[in-house]
């Protein structure tokens, strides 16, 4: 038997795969052996597409006294912010859940606008000396001031419309059990 000379004999042609991609390929690189394999679940889904690393990564439910001590610390926060643009009024407590198995404390304050209440600018400079992120928000009304604000797992919200002005500092959303989200419901609110 001799050994061939020059290149191999031409293949008979392959089917390539209806992709564009891989026909280009294929058609650059002949040299290259191409094994596409049947399109499986993505990587780390169970097969019926819930995800198995959310699943084991999410965090254990908190127990009430956790979210009341977060809507505490919330109404400390928000209390300090009012001080600093001189506010008046007392923080109320109230509780939204955006979805069934989180809940979050949101402390709000409404008081009367002072009558030197101070541009958004500043506003968002004082907060920022407090530890807050802050983002002026643009506003189609008149006369309305919008400050937003991220820190400590937290957010704030300013808003002064007319004589009225709203703080609001809500905490990060906590999962809580069944039984939690429903004692707390049960909750009376201030």
């Amino acid at each position: 038997m001799t050994e061939p000379d020059g290149p191999p004999p031409p293949q008979p042609p392959r089917k390539l795969p209806a992709d564009p991609f891989w026909r280009r390929f294929r058609e650059l690189k002949p040299e290259v052996t191409l094994v596409l394999l049947p399109e499986a679940a993505p990587s780390g889904t169970d097969g019926q597409g819930r995800d198995e690393r959310a699943e084991a990564t999410a965090p254990p439910p908190v127990d009430s006294a956790t979210v009341l001590a977060e809507a505490e610390q919330a109404g400390r926060h928000l209390r300090v912010a009012a001080r600093s643009l001189m506010l008046d009024g007392e923080p109320t407590d109230t509780w939204i859940t955006p979805a069934r198995g989180l809940i979050a404390a949101r402390q709000t304050l409404v008081a009367t606008t002072p009558p030197d209440l101070p541009d958004a600018r500043t506003i968002a400079f004082q907060l920022s000396r407090l530890g807050w992120d802050t983002v002026v928000r643009a506003s189609r009304r008149p006369h309305t001031t919008w400050v937003e604000g991220t820190g400590r797992g937290r957010t704030l919200r300013f808003s002064a419309v007319g004589d009225t002005t709203t703080l609001v500092v809500t905490s990060a959303p906590l999962p809580v059990a069944a039984d939690t989200d429903a004692e707390l419901r049960g909750e009376p609110r201030g």
